[in-house]
């Protein structure tokens, strides 16, 4: 589970200052230094999940709320940032 979380993050990541989500249910996830941009930007709490003994680093953005999170973010961030929809992870 944990290779295809990086994998599919890997493959999905444009550059160090794109911010990668990904769906999970009725939630948008960003993982890894993704989560802590945006948790430093907006103060978001950090989660963390062990996953085959690694700490998997994320945030949590309810589905409702992501319009405004994301109009948050272009104000930080210039707007450079990928929204990836996946129902194939469950945190």
């Amino acid at each position: 589970m944990r290779e295809e979380i990086f994998r599919a993050y890997n493959e999905a990541k444009i550059d160090d200052d794109s911010i990668v989500f990904f769906r999970v249910n009725n939630y948008y996830v960003a993982l890894f230094d993704d989560a802590k941009k945006v948790s430093n930007e907006l103060h978001i709490p950090l989660l963390t999940k062990n996953i085959d003994d690694s700490d998997i680093i994320y945030i949590v953005i309810q589905e409702d709320n992501l319009v405004s999170v994301l109009v948050r973010l272009d104000r930080c961030t210039e707007g450079n940032y990928k929204l990836i929809e996946t129902v194939e992870f469950i945190l």
